[in-house]
């Protein structure tokens, strides 16, 4: 039998009757699949690595098929689960094809990523003989794969209308499409029609389709022609869209009206990070990683002083002028980000900059200055090891808005008053044991890092 998968390849399992037997008798492979060993609310996750990934990844790749049920409006049947396989280079590739690091096969996802989003999209819409230029458009979009820092978009997308249509071509292969730029069409789409309109699109088109079949898809289910979508696609002047914001969950509350304070536990078996994952250096030296996304609400735009205290690093608290950092603190690194990332001829570019290259990265034991928009963020902590198992790092981040110029606060303490900051004065309370405490103000010399 031979069985499309979601890369755009076929494989032939010889033998197999159904995908059941495909996944439980692996149909005459060289091993049977792993055991499901972990199970969330809509995942089961197995793999042939030695261990599990972190615990964080399993709970988070959770969360995330379920946030993108929503965002799809395509909940899972009545019962099911979706089925992760992480596997190791000789297992997967008996199910996936050599260019991939990811297939799908119905409900089941086989991988080479512990986390692979956009095998989720896959997993959750219906599958069968789909076009590849939506089926991985749509993929692309809900998995933050689109283009990342375009400012000359007329230069850098406009100029794509010719490959665009042969993407649109009959039996077009994954191999051959630009996934950027498919996935950014997509979003374009999504935002243009709703995803109910073009996952319809998308269910009619066949492997067999050309570009004038889509152009009827267009018309009947969109109301407008491909050649109008692209033209405004490409040549609009006017419109600027966010990709859609997957993995961006609740954000952590304020502790008060000037605080915000958040502690989080840098390793495999906490629950807050995810992992394994690498990061290469400068030099070449690979280490293993660790990472974690905060979500946070900034309620009014100005400026904001925060710092990350840890384990690795000297302590920074308001009430403490920065020490230098000790020699382990650069194993441990953060970055405040807008969740999703602005696209379009109409978005400021530095839009593109502060989404992309967030201001600068925060070292860990000094005080950073943001001058902030109101509205979502992630703050983004890597940690780095030779061995992810190892890694162990408390880490606290404190952020409180900045107090400009010198007038006195309610309830500062007296020899604090009459501060003045050419650049940014913070205030914080602190306090004895006994609860009995008062402000302390001091000034913040940094330069600004505008967000």
């Amino acid at each position: 039998m031979m069985t499309r998968l979601s890369s755009g390849k076929t494989i032939i399992a010889l033998g197999c009757l159904s995908l059941a037997a495909v996944v439980l008798t692996t149909c005459g492979y060289r091993e049977p699949l792993p055991l499901i060993t972990w199970e969330g609310e809509v995942l089961r996750y197995g793999t042939n690595h030695d261990e599990l990934p972190c615990l964080g990844t399993l709970t988070t790749l959770d969360r995330t098929a379920i946030q993108l049920e929503s965002l799809l409006n395509q909940p899972l049947p009545e019962g099911e689960k979706i089925t992760y396989y992480w596997l190791e280079d000789e297992l997967y590739f008996d199910f996936c094809p050599r260019h991939s690091v990811g297939c799908t096969y119905g409900s089941y996802i086989f991988s080479l990523k512990p986390d692979h989003v956009h095998e989720l999209v896959h997993a959750l819409l219906p599958r069968e003989e789909r076009h590849v230029f939506l089926e991985e458009g749509l993929a692309v979009c809900f998995s933050h794969g689109i283009y990342s820092g375009v400012v000359d978009w007329e230069q850098s997308i406009g100029q794509s209308r010719n490959e665009l249509m042969s993407y649109m071509e009959p039996w077009v292969t994954s191999e051959e499409i630009d996934y950027p730029l498919v996935g950014l069409f997509a979003c374009f789409l999504v935002e243009k029609h709703g995803v109910n309109s073009v996952k319809e699109v998308r269910m009619d088109s066949k492997l067999t389709w050309g570009p004038s079949d889509f152009d009827g898809a267009f018309q009947s289910i969109l109301g407008v022609s491909l050649d109008d979508s692209l033209d405004e696609f490409l040549h609009g002047k006017d419109w600027c869209f966010s990709d859609p914001p997957v993995g961006a969950f609740d954000p952590i509350p304020w502790s008060s009206a000037d605080l915000w304070l958040h502690e989080v536990t840098m390793s495999c078996e906490s629950g807050e990070a995810t992992g394994p994952g690498s990061v290469v250096l400068s030099d070449g030296v690979t280490f293993q990683s660790l990472r974690a996304s905060i979500p946070l609400e900034i309620g009014a735009a100005g400026l904001y002083r925060m710092c990350i205290e840890s384990t690795n690093a000297t302590e920074c608290l308001p009430w403490l002028a920065p020490e230098q950092f000790t020699e382990e603190s650069d194993f441990l690194s953060a970055s405040l980000e807008k969740p999703s990332i602005p696209y379009g001829p109409a978005c400021d570019p530095s839009d593109w900059i502060h989404s992309v290259a967030p201001g600068s990265w925060l070292m860990p034991g000094v005080d950073t200055v943001f001058d902030l928009d109101s509205g979502s963020y992630m703050l983004k902590l890597t940690a780095i090891g030779d061995d992810v198992w190892t890694i162990h790092d408390e880490v606290i981040i404190s952020l409180g808005p900045c107090v400009n110029g010198s007038d006195p606060i309610p309830g500062e303490c007296e020899e604090t008053q009459g501060i003045e900051c050419d650049q940014c004065r913070v205030c914080f309370y602190k306090s004895d044991q006994s609860g009995v405490g008062c402000y302390f103000c001091e000034c913040v010399e940094s330069e600004y890092t505008p967000l």
